[in-house]
């Protein structure tokens, strides 16, 4: 059995060419809790670039879920602790073809971000019914 992983994509309108923000699987189902909670940062005008990167810390922590079979949308004190405790942990993946002597690892402030953006994301899910 494989677990479904999460990615952050760039959807284009057809009508009018504007650019949104979404979280789909990776048989490109879309995650409608994680893509309201995007919607709901263009309707407070935010800017595109906040979209794009909260896009990503949303999947990669439904991604985490996934993997670890936490409930995404309680998970509690402790699980988001280890959450945390591994995004620092975590070697971070390799970019270029060529292997690095080091592998690289997200700063504890980075990481603080992703969990800051997860929060808001839980925020946003209790009052709008999410699951």
């Amino acid at each position: 059995m494989s677990v479904r992983t999460f990615k952050a994509e760039k959807a284009v309108s057809s009508d009018g060419g504007s650019v949104r923000w979404v979280v789909v699987s990776d048989d490109y189902d879309l995650h409608p809790e994680a893509s309201a909670y995007l919607a709901s940062l263009r309707s407070r005008d935010c800017s595109g670039n906040t979209e794009r990167v909260y896009a990503g810390h949303v999947a990669l922590y439904l991604s985490y879920c996934a993997v670890t079979g936490l409930d995404w949308a309680a998970p509690g004190f402790a699980p988001l602790s280890r959450f945390l405790r591994w995004l620092v942990e975590e070697p971070l993946p390799r970019r270029e073809r060529r292997a690095r002597s080091e592998p690289r690892y997200r700063s504890k402030a980075t990481a603080n971000q992703i969990l800051t953006t997860i929060g808001e994301l839980l925020r946003f899910g209790v009052p709008n019914g999410c699951p």
